[in-house]
């Protein structure tokens, strides 16, 4: 995982194999933990989580901007299916679990992390967002000095669609409340008709009455071309968009991974 932070894999597509288990990071560089993808250039890639889970991921670096598994993200990058699961970020201004700055596309994915900064613009799953949020949730506690959100700390454009963050009903979070995505009671995110009335994928995600909704991994390819959406432009016409970089032609059988929602 670390290993994507390397500026010459920086523009890669990846997609997670298995579970990650990151609990060690808590120990790494001298205490500081995990360093943030895309710290130096930005990352312009894409990750595929394929319904995994990044377990106990560490970052303290309280004096660090942009601080989150991501550092900040490139319009076209895309980050989707994956889950951030219990571990904390602490950090600077643009702090969010998941992404510190996201200028790309964040889908079908979420966070239970901790994020604390001393600073403003800081969210649970992503700090600052000039990009697309969608179908996506937070449930991990938040703090920071302003502008700080739920799910996202401040918005600058973009999008930020069918998103949730948790707030308990007795009120206790009502200051993450900044109108960036709907905060809702634990009640209403175990219920799956919070999400399923939002337009969220019975494909993407699985829906249990009295949990919060987990991930399902893709559907293998098994098809002569695939879609694997590795231009982040959704467009049929973009051969990045299909393994091997090639366009199908009208003789050859593909498969479409809808959770990329490609323009047809």
């Amino acid at each position: 995982l670390q290993g994507m932070a390397s500026t010459s894999l920086l523009s890669q597509r990846f997609r997670l194999a298995n579970n990650v288990d990151a609990s060690g990071t808590s120990a790494w560089n001298g205490g500081a933990g995990f360093r943030p993808i895309g710290r130096g250039t930005v990352f312009s890639g894409s990750l595929d989580g394929d319904g995994k889970t990044i377990t106990g991921l560490t970052i303290n670096r309280p004096t660090t901007s942009r601080a989150g598994l991501f550092a900040s993200t490139s319009a076209g990058s895309s980050i989707a299916n994956v889950g951030l699961v219990g571990g904390s970020v602490i950090g600077g201004i643009w702090s969010g679990a998941l992404v510190g700055n996201n200028s790309g596309t964040v889908t079908h994915s979420y966070a239970t992390s901790s994020v604390t900064s001393t600073v403003n613009e800081v969210g649970g799953l992503v700090g600052f967002n000039s990009g697309l949020v969608t179908n996506s949730y937070a449930t991990g506690s938040v703090a920071g000095a302003g502008q700080t959100g739920g799910l996202v700390g401040r918005r600058d454009g973009g999008t930020v669609d069918a998103s949730f963050w948790l707030k308990p009903s007795d009120g206790s979070r009502n200051g993450l409340d900044n109108g960036i995505g709907t905060g809702k009671t634990e009640l209403q995110m175990t219920d799956p008709l919070t999400f399923t009335s939002a337009g969220w994928s019975t494909t993407a995600w699985a829906f249990t009455p009295g949990d919060y909704p987990a991930l399902l991994a893709v559907t293998a390819c098994s098809s002569d071309v695939c879609w694997d959406g590795g231009a982040g432009t959704f467009n049929w016409f973009d051969a990045a968009n299909w393994t091997g970089d090639v366009l199908p032609t009208a003789s050859q059988s593909i498969f479409i991974n809808a959770l990329a929602n490609p323009v047809l």
